[in-house]
């Protein structure tokens, strides 16, 4: 346990230091970078996302990827080249992994209160 708490120690000054505050890519939250012994609320902790529908070399959590990696330079580099997002645990929830695109272009329609028409142009339905 102790390793891992200084794994990610590290692994959070990198963080702070690569973006200063860590904020909620969506919705502009702040965010802390949890480690363990910390007092955990999930709301404030920093989330890391697949956004590129699960296609990163890292697999499975990032966050479990961290604990066992120190920051080397390679690891660094393996890290950026996934891409994570961050985001707070509500956004984090709401957006889906895979198919991404296509749940935001029906979302948007939705609230926008429009459909799709046979020519793939969007039309706002008139009431």
């Amino acid at each position: 346990m102790k390793r891992t708490k200084e794994i990610l120690k590290e692994w959070e000054l990198y963080f702070i230091s690569k973006y200063g505050e860590l904020v909620c890519e969506i919705c502009g939250r702040k965010l802390r970078f949890y480690n363990p012994g910390m007092k955990y609320d999930k709301k404030e902790t920093v989330h890391f996302d697949h956004r590129n529908g699960g296609k990163e070399i890292i697999k499975g959590s990032p966050k479990v990827w961290l604990r066992s990696h120190n920051p080397t330079k390679e690891n660094i580099e393996l890290w950026q080249s996934c891409g994570f997002g961050l985001l707070c645990d509500l956004c984090n929830r709401m957006l889906p992994t895979k198919d991404r695109e296509q749940w935001i272009l029906q979302a948007y329609n939705y609230a926008l209160n429009i459909r799709e028409v046979e020519n793939g142009k969007s039309n706002r339905i008139k009431e």
